[in-house]
Order: structure tokens, then sequence, then C-alpha cells
């Protein structure tokens, strides 16, 4: 299982893979990669409205219906980007179905399923990790938040000692959207 700062990467380097598995409670960093993600499947030259779905788990949503929405042909466009968020929330047989789809993923679609926790016994979760394409966004902490708070500070252009880093943390607490604003 890799660490959800590789699927931010890829999708900023603009060579997505066909799926992604993104899990945890780090919203801020699901919410990178999603958008790094869609910008590299769907950016410039693409028709994003031709060649992108949205589904939420729960509420009857059938594993198929994603699947298909996975395997259609993008539009005037290289790939598709289809997301699917809550995957937790998805029955056990539809999970299943995107677990066979994972095996096979279309090439031109970048699928990227979202969950705050997926089991490692289940079959999405023994899939997604047989294929590479799990991806957890654990919450930070110590070194690691520290130096996430550096490198929001320098990304922006603003060169930051840990000293600095650590006050802020210390004022803020270990909200990244605060953290990442401050």
């Amino acid at each position: 299982m890799a660490d959800v700062k590789v699927a931010i990467e890829e999708g900023r380097s603009g060579k997505p893979r066909p799926a992604y598995l993104l899990v945890g409670s780090e919203t801020l960093l699901v919410e990178r990669a999603i958008t790094a993600l869609r910008r590299a499947t769907v950016g410039p030259g693409g028709v994003p409205g031709f060649n992108e779905d949205l589904f939420h788990g729960g509420s009857g949503l059938e594993g198929s219906t994603v699947v298909a929405a996975a395997t259609t042909l993008p539009m005037m466009a290289d790939t598709r980007f289809v997301l699917l968020r809550r995957v937790d929330q998805v029955r056990a047989a539809g999970q299943a179905e995107l677990a066979a789809y994972l095996a096979k993923p279309s090439p031109s679609t970048c699928l990227v399923m979202t969950a705050e926790k997926i089991a490692g016994n289940t079959k999405l979760g023994r899939a997604a990790k047989k294929h590479g394409v799990r991806f957890d966004a654990k919450p930070l902490k110590g070194g690691a938040l520290r130096g996430f708070i550096v490198d929001e500070a320098k990304g922006r252009g603003h060169p930051l000692a840990q000293e600095a880093a650590q006050a802020l943390l210390d004022a803020l607490g270990d909200d990244l959207a605060a953290l990442g604003d401050a």
C-alpha cells in the first residue's frame, strides 16, 4: 500500500494509472489526489462534461453501474475520469464487481474510488492491494505534520523553519486544511 502522496504526484505528472483506491480520513490529501488525477485525465484538450462521471456509494448503487461508466470510451478525448466516493458504502456484491474490474481496467479511464476505511480481507481490499492501486491517506503526525507545513510554505514561496512550523502546529492543531491556509 502506497501513500496518497504518490497518487497526487502521479496526477501532477500527467500519467495517472487506470485505477486508484484512496483510503483514509485525511480529507485534504484525498481531495488533492482527486483534483490532480482529474486534471491529468480530463484537463486541457478534453471535454470534461462528456468524459467524467461521479458516483456516491450507498443508496443502492450497483458496482456494475460504475464499471459500465469506466468501460465507456471517451468522447473527443483520450481518457475518462470516473469518481466513486464512499465505495465502502457499496454493497459487497458491488464491491466484488469493482474488484473484478481492477484485474483488467480500461486503459482509457482513470477510476478513482474513495473510502474512510476498507477492510483488507474484502474482495475489493484484496484486489486493490494485489494490483497496487490502494493509496492510504492516514492522518499525519509528528515530523510528517511539520514537514507538511514546511512544504506548504515552500510551495508558496515562503521558506519556513521547523521551529515556526511547530509554532503553527501548536497554535492550530493537526487540521491540515487550517494548516494549509495558514
